[in-house]
């Protein structure tokens, strides 16, 4: 379509991508003589993408800040004998930041954060929440500037539009817990999404990772690793925000844009600083014009993963002879790169996770209740089966018992983050395929090749009901961890499987009613363990 003119006056140039919003084409303004770019919607037909192409001009429109794409016209047309609905926007000559790929330099992260919150400031003051925010739709201009675009499914705070209350609109690996759950937003959920990207610049890869809805999951449910135990350089106070910023509970978010700035400066030496940072006010208006309390406002809020330092009162540095005023974000060519300041005194004192290795899975999710619970359960559930089917005396069945429960326990210290089963539950899993080849290879009329067969379908069964196993306790109990539902699907495993080969071995009990009731126990006590796991205190 290069050389297509659209309404006789935005000539197109040349394609420079393609969307899940349509086509971005670089054109020429006739009227004007200057270079834009042009959205055109990738299914005219489709009347409510024509719409959501509409409220994204209308949206990006009403807002002027340097750190926001300019829109300058939205309009419909004949094209190749289809209408075609178009968006003339600023050209922006940069790329994403989800084309940078890989990790940042520590200042790069702070000083883009920086101006991102502005751009966000800019639409949470026009009551516009723009619910996808993301690498993709944050531009870096060859002068260094940040520029927020795609207000494609953006709305105006309190007014019904074309995502309401109950859909889900957005990206998955960036969604905020509310938008997962097809909640109202207002603008802590964009300040959730820069959490993500901040993440992301810091560490090289989203907080979380997986399938669609195994990500809506665990922006739901599971508390990301720290960016500090995958990259141990990212300074305390910005781990601790970048943390905050990821809050589950919007509560616990920074009250604005605005706050979040003035946070991201702080994490900068003064002499990184790009103009003073503004007194922080009592209180702030979220999207919807509802007043939000700060953190000092709050008495009595626990917040998690802790407060995040705050510059004293009257301590904001000045401008200086010179300096760049608060609202420019060009960084000055000559200067060089600037450096996180030291931690402070306070930042010391952070929570064990934000210095644990990557793999240290006991410091970040695995509390001391839990872990006893991983211990005790399988011992008093082993000895009480050994002593019930008379298998051992009450002192054996005890020690037996004790072993048990310590195998459990220690195993649980090897699960990391994105294990979907213990060693304990693959050794247990082993142990049962290998005592059912053994046993079919030792009775009569049975065929060597059927034994083999069942020894490793056996193995596989239990490998992939370890996994479900899992997932149930995730979703029904409040074992919302991984490592916690591994552990508590290893006290079901214990239980369930000893108790088949029990039933098996002392009882007239046929395989399927003994599979049936080693099946209900490992539900049973995987289900109750996830119950009585101990939730994880917040620190203040």
């Amino acid at each position: 379509m290069n050389g297509t003119k659209l309404a006789g006056r935005y000539e197109l140039a040349g394609l420079i991508g393609a969307g899940g919003m349509g086509e971005v084409w670089r054109g020429r303004d006739l009227a004007l003589e200057r270079d834009v770019a042009v959205k055109l919607i990738s299914r005219p037909g489709d009347d409510k993408l024509a719409l959501r192409l509409r409220a994204e001009a209308r949206a990006a429109a009403s807002l002027t800040d340097p750190h926001v794409v300019s829109v300058h016209d939205v309009g419909e047309t004949s094209l190749d004998g289809r209408t075609v609905v178009y968006l003339v926007m600023e050209l922006v000559h940069g790329r994403p930041l989800g084309e940078k790929g890989g990790r940042v330099a520590v200042e790069d992260a702070v000083r883009w954060g920086v101006q991102i919150c502005e751009g966000l400031q800019a639409a949470h003051g026009a009551g516009i929440v723009h619910r996808d925010i993301k690498p993709a739709n944050i531009l870096l201009t060859d002068a260094g500037r940040i520029k927020i675009c795609d207000f494609g499914i953006a709305r105006q705070s309190g007014l019904q539009g074309l995502t309401t209350t109950g859909s889900v609109t957005g990206t998955p690996a960036y969604m905020s817990p509310e938008q997962a759950r097809g909640e109202e937003l207002d603008a802590r959920s964009d300040l959730y999404g820069l959490g993500c990207v901040l993440y992301e610049l810091l560490t090289g890869a989203p907080p979380f990772s997986g399938t669609g809805w195994e990500i809506l999951a665990q922006h739901a449910n599971q508390a990301p690793v720290p960016a500090r135990a995958r990259r141990p350089e990212v300074p305390v106070g910005l781990n601790r925000l970048v943390l905050q910023l990821l809050s589950k509970d919007v509560a616990d978010r920074p009250p604005s844009a605005a706050d979040t700035a003035e946070l991201l400066r702080a994490v900068l030496g003064p002499a990184d600083r790009r103009g003073p940072a503004p007194q922080p006010t009592p209180t702030a208006r979220d999207a919807a014009g509802r007043t939000t309390r700060t953190a000092a406002e709050r008495p009595g809020r626990v917040r998690e993963p802790g407060p995040v330092p705050r510059p004293a009162p009257g301590s904001r540095p000045g401008p200086g002879p010179g300096a760049p005023s608060p609202k420019s974000s060009e960084p000055s060519a000559s200067s060089e790169p600037p450096k996180s300041s030291e931690p402070s005194k306070s930042s010391k004192s952070s929570k064990p996770a934000e210095a644990a290795a990557p793999n240290d899975p006991i410091v970040t999710n695995m509390s001391v209740g839990a872990s006893w619970l991983g211990f005790l359960l399988p011992a008093v559930s082993a000895t009480g089966q050994l002593v019930g089917f008379g298998v051992m005396s009450g002192f054996w069945a005890g020690v037996m018992g004790l072993a048990i429960g310590f195998v459990v326990w220690f195993s649980s210290l090897l699960v990391g983050e994105r294990d979907w089963v213990s060693p304990f539950g693959a050794l247990l899993s082993l142990a049962t395929g290998v005592v059912v080849l053994v046993s079919l290879l030792l009775a009569p009329h049975v065929p060597w090749w059927e034994a083999c067969l069942a020894g490793v379908g056996i193995f596989l069964v239990l490998l992939f009901a370890a996994f479900g196993m899992r997932r149930v306790v995730i979703a029904v109990s409040r074992a919302k961890e991984s490592e916690a539902a591994v552990l508590a699907g290893d006290v079901g495993m214990a239980a369930g499987v000893l108790a088949a080969w029990l039933l098996l071995a002392r009882t007239e009990l046929v395989v399927p009613g003994a599979l049936g009731v080693g099946a209900g126990c490992w539900l049973l006590f995987g289900c109750v363990t996830g119950w009585l796991m101990p939730r994880r205190r917040r620190r203040r």
